[in-house]
């Protein structure tokens, strides 16, 4: 993985509270880090970014367009030492993404 797939940073990560994932450091990006295989061993395997992508170009806008993480709260608990989202970026989020409804990707028929 040469680059965040969001931020385009070149990538380094955080700790979350949930076992192998990490976030950018720049965007906030939740990242799959560790990997196993059917038999619960760790496998070497690169970064997974852990955003749909039919999400990612309205993720990419919005961080584009703001510069306030993309996932606040997402892979921790609430007061827990490994957040680093503000209120006011969770707040961002929230507001930005409710304005930009209409362009969510559409579910498919099933």
């Amino acid at each position: 993985m040469s680059k965040c797939s969001i931020c385009g940073t070149e990538p380094h990560f955080r700790w979350t509270d949930t076992h192998g994932i990490g976030a950018c450091l720049q965007c906030g990006a939740p990242y799959r880090l560790y990997h196993y295989d059917e038999n619960q061993q760790r496998v070497d395997k690169e970064p997974e970014l852990l955003i749909l992508p039919e999400w990612i170009p309205l993720t990419k806008r919005y961080w584009n367009e703001t510069h306030r993480n993309v996932a606040p709260g997402c892979f921790n608990f609430p007061g827990s030492s490994y957040e680093v989202a503000s209120r006011e970026d969770f707040e961002e989020n929230e507001k930005w993404f409710e304005a930009h409804k209409d362009e969510f990707p559409k579910e498919d028929a099933r």
